[in-house]
């Protein structure tokens, strides 16, 4: 009765994914529109925090609300440029 003989490959290699590499102009274009949106919103979250204040100086959650949004809008922006920096390889 012949006999069976287990070959074994060579394991393969894994390779991670290969992400393209930004040049650090395209990263700091990036962080252009980043702080260009920031702007942008906080314009608006400025706008209606000062209407709040004239139209109901008296309504803390209604100002609270809108300060709460003016706080959003910086954190937004300070987590999308601190990968924007991680991409760069700086933290």
């Amino acid at each position: 009765m012949p006999s069976a003989q287990v070959i074994q490959f060579p394991g393969s290699r894994k390779t991670t994914p290969s992400r393209p590499v930004k040049s650090a102009a395209e990263i700091g274009f990036e962080a252009l529109e980043v702080s260009s949106q920031t702007q942008t919103d906080t314009c608006f979250a400025r706008d209606d925090l000062r209407e709040m204040l004239q139209i109901s100086p008296d309504k803390k959650a209604a100002i609270a609300n809108r300060i709460y949004s003016l706080r959003e809008n910086f954190v937004d922006a300070q987590i999308s440029l601190t990968k924007l920096l991680k991409q760069m390889g700086r933290t």
